[in-house]
């Protein structure tokens, strides 16, 4: 059941990015699984890394330890990593990643602009 719901949630967050980011954004994902959904439902914008993000790391170490401490909570100014290393202005991820405590609970970095029980669309401010 949960398999369903996630599935569900993804394209509900798809589609919503489909019509409300402008096209050509760069989206931060906290999953390397997240952007096969994604891009299928909203093709218009990219994403950081596709399924496996030890490519990511073959070729840009340090950038994956960011994108792997990004999603664990261990960057004290995820905005600043989020604009400067990834250079993203949007982000999406799963309630039950850290990022999502520091994004809603931040010092107003953050715009949450898609929310549901399962996780959250932000902006960058």
């Amino acid at each position: 059941v949960r398999d369903i719901r996630l599935n569900m949630h993804y394209e509900k967050v798809g589609r919503w990015m489909r019509l409300n980011i402008p096209a050509g954004e760069r989206i931060y994902h906290a999953n390397g699984s997240d952007a096969s959904y994604f891009l299928c439902l909203n093709p218009k914008n990219e994403y950081i890394v596709f399924c496996d993000p030890i490519y990511m790391y073959y070729r840009y170490p340090d950038m994956y330890r960011t994108y792997i401490d990004l999603r664990h909570g261990r960057v004290g100014r995820p905005a600043e990593a989020l604009k400067g290393v990834f250079k993203a202005r949007y982000g999406y991820t799963l309630k039950s990643n850290p990022l999502y405590g520091q994004v809603a609970g931040g010092p107003g970095n953050f715009k949450i602009l898609f929310e549901d029980d399962m996780g959250i669309i932000f902006e960058v401010v």
